[in-house]
């Protein structure tokens, strides 16, 4: 597959992203946030990883990556929502 061929496995149309959640997820957030007055840095992400995935955070400057990789390390504390290791909060 060269760089210009879609990948096999997706739809045209779809990016491979999915907001179904993982069965058994290692990591997931519901709904986490971090505003600083009017700037939203993290606004209402959701998202699960399953054990021994690898995934890619990527965006333009100022997307908020390093915020959401504060926030699920502890460095920050979320304006709202929830972070699961497993099972536990």
């Amino acid at each position: 597959m060269n760089e210009h061929s879609p990948r096999p496995d997706l739809s045209p149309g779809d990016s491979g992203s999915s907001a179904a959640p993982v069965p058994d997820a290692a990591l997931r957030t519901a709904g986490l946030s971090r505003h600083w007055g009017a700037l939203k840095a993290v606004d209402g992400c959701d998202f699960s990883l399953g054990e021994g995935a690898r995934h890619a955070l990527i965006g333009p400057n100022g997307a908020g990556k390093t915020t959401l990789i504060n926030l699920l390390t502890g460095y920050l504390n979320p304006s709202a929502g929830d972070i699961y290791l497993g099972s536990e909060r």
